[in-house]
């Protein structure tokens, strides 16, 4: 996971596949990532809140 304005590493990187990986969803939220993997796994992701940055659904409604 990146920061997309600074281009660094958010955290550590994500391990736990055994093959790789091909797709990454967030919930709506945007709190918890899923990714699926080549081996026809699905993970779900704890991010520490340190770690994560506001996204859309923390931002009110103009």
């Amino acid at each position: 996971m990146w920061d997309l304005e600074t281009r660094r590493p958010l955290g550590e990187t994500l391990t736990g596949h055994e093959g790789a990986v091909r797709a990454v969803a967030f919930s709506l939220d945007g709190t918890v990532p899923a990714t699926g993997s080549h081996a026809d796994t699905v993970r779900l992701w704890v991010i520490p809140a340190s770690v994560r940055r506001p996204s859309r659904a923390d931002v009110p409604p103009a």
